[in-house]
């Protein structure tokens, strides 16, 4: 269920029917959030689960991920997101910049140069504060 860049020799485990617009659209996204992550020294643990009514298509997905800073074992960011297998999903990520920032907090955990982190609503990501 992810690009080959994360589960390289998985083979058919990590298959399963994704739209294709799904697949390069919001699902890409959210990957692409993951790689910002990693590449800014966080890990990103992910629980997907497909759910399906009938037949071998999965209805939806739910991706479940927290990223936290392997120096503390902090969780930093958490997120969930229900995908429909449909066209037309969304994923709104962090942005690379958000995430830069994030990589250069100061002992206590903050942002030096962002101030503490913000909530979104309710339905988006939630954002922890070092303790």
């Amino acid at each position: 269920m992810f690009a080959y860049r994360f589960t390289k020799g998985q083979g058919e485990i990590n298959l399963v029917p994704q739209d294709a617009n799904l697949n390069v659209g919001a699902w890409k996204k959210m990957e692409n959030e993951f790689a910002d992550w990693v590449n800014n020294g966080k890990e990103v643990n992910v629980e997907v689960v497909a759910k399906r009514s009938s037949g071998d298509r999965p209805d939806t997905f739910r991706a479940s991920y927290e990223v936290t800073d392997p120096s503390s074992g902090k969780v930093i960011y958490e997120n969930s997101k229900r995908f429909e297998n449909a066209p037309g999903e969304t994923f709104d990520r962090v942005s690379s910049k958000d995430i830069k920032n994030w990589a250069t907090r100061d002992d206590d955990g903050r942002a030096r140069d962002q101030g503490r982190p913000h909530r979104r609503d309710r339905q988006g990501p939630r954002r922890h504060a070092a303790a």
